[in-house]
């Protein structure tokens, strides 16, 4: 591997290279694509090249940038089963597309990207291989625990895919859509449809929509001043009782106190 295929930097703004990842140390708003965010310490935007961006004075990025030579034949083979984040690394359609994954809580992603971070500050005869295997650790890792990271609402999906078109509607209309009308839209029986979604996705429609709202949920109580009723509202839950009950299960707090502790810890 030529030391140029892969490199980590701290950085204010640019433009992403073939494929980018950009890592916050800490809470971090920034501009991304033209659309603002606001990143919880260890989330992950996965890019393609050619997007903007720039964050906010006092945030704190790490950018892996990966040059297309990286990913070779062995990389290739190692990660053809993780096929959501396969395709979007492989998307040859010249789309600017991203995926943002929620890591906070995932040890796994985090461990294997501190472990990144120090071997590519080394150049020894074993830094091409573990420099693949971390990588492919993380990629594997990702895909392992989408069901859960990967928020949809933020992400773009790979163009050419209907399902990911159908993903993508979802996330945009979380706080509304239901299943007989995404299957009215892209053509579907409501019943192949649930069956399909399951079968692609290993969780039921309602569940991922669950998930969707409570996410964004979580984001909006980190990045708004909204109460917590004006959030459940606009996430499209239909009381505050099971938006508490159904927040609790997901993060193991209320939304009350789990803002309060996520804004100590940012």
């Amino acid at each position: 591997m030529r030391m140029n295929e892969i490199t980590l930097n701290t950085m204010e703004g640019g433009l992403t290279d073939y494929f980018t990842i950009l890592r916050a140390e800490r809470r971090t708003s920034l501009t991304f694509a033209g659309r603002r965010f606001t990143m919880s310490k260890g989330d992950l935007i996965l890019s393609r090249e050619n997007i903007s961006w720039n964050c906010d004075a006092g945030s704190n990025l790490s950018v892996l940038s990966i040059r297309r030579d990286f990913f070779d034949g062995l990389f290739v083979s190692q990660t053809a089963d993780c096929r959501i984040i396969y395709d979007f690394i492989h998307d040859e359609s010249g789309n600017s597309e991203y995926l943002y994954f929620s890591c906070q809580n995932d040890r796994n992603v985090l461990v294997a990207f501190d472990a990144l971070e120090q071997e590519l500050k080394l150049s020894d005869s074993h830094h091409e291989k573990m420099t693949h295997l971390l990588m492919v650790a993380i990629v594997t890792e990702l895909d392992r625990a989408r069901e859960n990271s990967l928020i949809v609402p933020n992400s773009t999906m790979v163009s050419q895919n209907r399902f990911g078109k159908l993903m993508k509607y979802m996330g945009d209309h979380y706080n509304e859509c239901t299943l007989a009308e995404v299957a009215e839209k892209y053509g579907y029986n409501p019943d192949y449809l649930s069956f399909r979604f399951k079968m692609i996705t290993g969780v039921t429609f309602s569940k991922k929509m669950l998930e969707m709202k409570l996410e964004q949920a979580a984001n909006m109580l980190l990045s708004s001043e909204l109460t917590s009723d004006e959030i459940a509202q606009s996430c499209g839950f239909q009381s505050r009782s099971w938006f508490t009950r159904k927040f609790k299960e997901r993060f193991g707090e209320s939304p009350g106190k789990w803002r309060k502790n996520a804004s100590k810890s940012a």
